[in-house]
């Protein structure tokens, strides 16, 4: 039978599936994945004028941007306005995008808010 163990450097054995060190490890990965506060960059985007797309007002590149609107006619869709995709309201939605400012949001209404969360 093979010894699936661990082994840490002076030798000892460890079970990799007892419960509380796979809690130790779960949170040795969350800090270790932590973004700084640098990296992480907010903004509230306003619908100015209804039926017309809309760029975040800060463009940076990122890996992954979060986004969250109130309104149930908001739209988002690339630089090209390409086949826009119908927000659902009241959720966070994600998306993994190299820049913010290549995102786009219409909605039918203007005074509508869109929060951004973006981060690299």
């Amino acid at each position: 039978m093979q010894d699936t163990n661990l082994a840490n450097n002076d030798g000892e054995r460890v079970n990799p599936a007892t419960e509380d060190l796979q809690r130790e490890l779960l949170a040795e990965f969350s800090r270790n994945s932590a973004r700084s506060g640098s990296d992480v960059k907010r903004q509230v985007l306003t619908i100015g004028v209804a039926n017309v797309a809309h760029s975040p007002e800060i463009a940076h590149g990122c890996n992954s941007v979060k986004f969250w609107t109130a309104a149930s006619d908001m739209y988002y869709g690339d630089e090209d306005d390409n086949q826009p995709i119908l927000l659902v309201a009241s959720i966070w939605n994600e998306e993994h995008i190299n820049n913010v400012g290549n995102l786009r949001f219409r909605s039918a209404t203007s005074g509508t808010i869109v929060y951004i969360v973006s981060s690299n």
